[in-house]
């Protein structure tokens, strides 16, 4: 085999390599960033439905979404036994929150903004460990 070859092939190997790191920008829930950037995602979203002033509480804006999104972060294994993990726990539990308050009799937007931006100010949070 000559140089050249074994040069070619070694640097197509490394190029190989190099390309299959996770972006920080990335979609994919079964990496650790992606699963991340998919929970800021569906949060905001529901936090920007409930803001909306033609919002009434006419449909759930709790999507399933946000829930596989929080639980496929939490059993993330880049996650498991950190700060991040326990963090994930709290806004799953503000999501089942969420359900419980949207169903109540006396459920008002003004509630459940106040569990979106709890649930908000936890993505919050939890971004710097995330990308720091």
């Amino acid at each position: 085999m000559s140089d050249g070859l074994r040069w070619t092939g070694f640097l197509c190997v490394i190029v190989l390599l190099t390309g299959c790191f996770e972006s920080k920008t990335s979609g994919d829930p079964r990496g650790f960033y992606g699963s991340f950037n998919n929970v800021k995602m569906e949060v905001e979203s529901l936090k920007l439905t409930i803001d909306n002033d033609n919002w009434y509480g006419q449909n759930n804006p709790v999507e399933d979404q946000v829930q596989s999104s929080i639980k496929a972060l939490m059993i993330n294994d880049d996650v498991v036994g950190t700060p991040i993990e326990a963090e994930a726990k709290k806004l799953y539990e503000l999501e089942a929150k969420m359900h419980q308050v949207y169903r109540s009799p006396d459920a008002t937007k003004e509630k459940m903004q106040e569990v979106a931006d709890e649930m908000w100010a936890i993505v919050q949070k939890i971004e710097p460990m995330v990308f720091d």
